[in-house]
């Protein structure tokens, strides 16, 4: 079976839904930039590394990623250097970049790396004077921003709520800019929702200019193209009929659970003499998942690392309910914020709804677990 758990899908690994590309190309005309939306796990990344090798003529994508930064001027540093990398690559304004390595004292230079031997740089204005002396450029470039979000929460978290608005509304006015907007498309992504951090420092106008773009689970037919593709012409058989319950099993079809369901059942089926996976198969597998902590543990990890004190526990309570009675429904969620003294319930429940832990029932009317899957590790190794 060809599977892939952890790392970014690529290449053959990876799920190709052409529609979403269309849709992101259509996206990236009507609005310039945008914001991908999606929960945990649905292959975001994926995502924006197969735009890398599929772009759109007129257009040259660039992936970075930026996790670990905490701090504005690095944020921008690591933007112009990506800009001025490929810039640099193209051979063009050589009597600009004379006078920058001097201005700046550059001492190396490729499209993988520049390194300056002057400190105190002002980053955010250099990618303005660079877009401004770049008259016309041969291609716009869509900088494929992945983990955004993580860099706004550590500046909240590490330089302060004021640091991260200030933040926001410079990269806001960088997307205004005449210069910049000409050449340069900003592309944000993250785990965590952006909408709903801009929205816990009340800055919801620093990204109302986004456009929104939406990765969606699998449906069925996609689901069972994929699990086609894993199997790449294995001995095992996995007949219409056991898919359709393991399928129905899962419920919420992200290509990441789906991927860990298959590596179990593979398993079973290599320590038997049969090579037909069975519903009873099915079910083993499910069980024997919930025993790798590494699998769901970053789930837990998430909770801890969106919300603290009360709201932590806040929100650990609304799971711990939703995974004993199934759901919880309005009058068990008051319940619980009055308990942890929290007034507005909302930015919580948006925050476990985009990260993809609960979804309101529209039959019951209460907010449950996404995922089976999820729902039965939670219960096993967080409910007490």
């Amino acid at each position: 079976m060809k599977i892939i758990i952890g790392p970014a899908a690529e290449g053959d690994y990876y799920f190709h839904r052409p529609y979403l590309d269309e849709l992101f190309w259509k996206k990236i005309k009507e609005s310039h930039n945008l914001s991908i939306a999606a929960p945990r796990r649905v292959g975001k990344s994926s995502f924006m590394l197969n735009l890398l090798k599929n772009t759109k003529k007129d257009y040259h994508c660039v992936y970075i990623i930026t996790e670990s930064i905490n701090e504005p001027n690095e944020f921008f540093k690591k933007v112009y250097k990506t800009i001025l990398g490929q810039l640099n690559n193209g051979g063009k304004l050589k009597q600009f970049f004379d006078d920058l390595f001097k201005r700046l004292d550059i001492r190396k230079i490729s499209v993988s790396e520049i390194e300056f031997g002057r400190n105190e740089i002002n980053y955010y204005q250099e990618i303005l004077l660079l877009c401004r002396e770049v008259k016309e450029n041969d291609k716009q470039v869509i900088l494929l921003i992945d983990e955004f979000s993580q860099t706004v929460e550590n500046i909240i978290s590490d330089q302060g709520r004021d640091t991260a608005k200030n933040f926001l509304h410079q990269c806001r006015e960088l997307r205004q800019s005449p210069d910049v907007k000409s050449k340069i498309s900003f592309v944000y992504t993250g785990s965590i929702g952006l909408e709903n951090l801009v929205i816990s420092i009340d800055e919801p106008r620093s990204i109302a200019d986004l456009g929104h773009f939406t990765i969606p689970p699998l449906t069925k037919e996609e689901a069972k193209k994929l699990i086609n593709q894993v199997m790449d012409g294995d001995a095992i058989v996995f007949a219409a009929k056991e898919q359709d319950y393991f399928l129905q099993k899962m419920n919420w079809l992200l290509p990441y659970f789906i991927q860990v369901m298959m590596s179990e059942m593979e398993n079973l089926c290599r320590e038997h003499p049969s090579q037909k996976i069975t519903t009873a198969m099915v079910d083993i597998a499910f069980e024997k998942a919930l025993d790798n902590r590494s699998y769901f543990e970053h789930w837990l990890t998430r909770l801890r690392t969106i919300f603290k004190g009360n709201d932590f526990s806040c929100a650990k309570e609304i799971l711990k309910i939703s995974v004993v009675k199934n759901g919880i429904d309005y009058y068990e969620l008051q319940n619980c914020m009055a308990r942890f003294q929290i007034e507005d319930a909302a930015p919580l429940i948006n925050i476990l709804q985009h990260d993809g832990y609960l979804v309101k029932d529209p039959n019951t009317n209460k907010y449950r677990f996404n995922s089976p899957l999820l729902q039965a590790w939670w219960k096993k190794n967080i409910v007490i």
